[in-house]
């Protein structure tokens, strides 16, 4: 099941777990950054924290399970843009996330999107019992 919902301030999307459904999310993710971010490296970060998110949701939240939606939206605020990202996972809890700077994690392939997330975004907060990502980044004006 895929559903949409777009406006002018909000883009809403509802897709199943797989990495089409990823790279669906992260082309999205380019044309709406395109429209409200007048700084590239504001709209880049945007991109890189909503592909992370997603990934996680995909392969942590939701086990890869494509009978599991992962729902993405997009907002316009008058003084920020937010995306969230929501799996139908149990949760997690971040402060049992390794942390990827330790020198016994440096040569890890994986383990590093909540990290990039929190440097790529202006605030980061869970919710929903770790289901849901936001992620905060504030425009200049």
């Amino acid at each position: 099941m895929s559903s949409y919902r777009n406006t002018p301030t909000e883009w809403r999307f509802e897709r199943s777990s797989t990495f089409e459904s990823l790279k669906e999310i992260v082309e999205a993710a380019q044309q709406f950054a395109l429209r409200v971010f007048t700084d590239e490296d504001a709209a880049h970060r945007f991109v890189l924290a909503t592909s992370e998110a997603v990934t996680n949701a995909i392969e942590h939240g939701n086990a890869s399970n494509p009978e599991k939606q992962v729902t993405t939206a997009f907002y316009v605020r008058s003084d920020r843009v937010e995306a969230t990202v929501t799996d139908e996972g149990e949760g997690f809890d971040p402060a049992d996330v390794d942390d990827p700077l330790k020198e016994s994690h440096l040569t890890r392939t994986h383990g590093r999107g909540v990290y990039i997330m929190h440097q790529a975004a202006d605030q980061v907060t869970y919710e929903a019992e770790g289901c849901r990502v936001r992620m905060t980044f504030f425009r200049d004006g």
